[in-house]
């Protein structure tokens, strides 16, 4: 049987810095209509809100965008504890 080809999605980082909760559903809606599939956020430190919180606020402004978080460690490239 012969296997199906999979659409090419599309991702984008979902904030930079500090956003605010309307702005944050705003970008998500705007990637949403211009036809992204999902948005990433990297998970630092410092500079940026709780990724969670970020991700929650994506996820009720959109009906069909994937969200999830960029973790450092979870790169193959990294050498974090999920490839060692």
């Amino acid at each position: 049987m012969p296997q199906s080809a999979r659409p090419f999605r599309f991702l984008a980082i979902a904030a930079d810095g500090t956003p605010g909760g309307r702005e944050l559903a705003e970008t998500a809606r705007r990637a949403e209509a211009l036809g992204y599939s999902a948005l990433v956020l990297p998970d630092h430190l410092i500079g940026q809100h709780a990724p969670v919180p970020v991700l929650a606020t994506i996820a009720a402004a959109t009906e069909r965008l994937r969200v999830e978080d960029e973790r450092p460690d979870a790169q193959p490239f990294a050498g974090g504890p999920a490839w060692n």
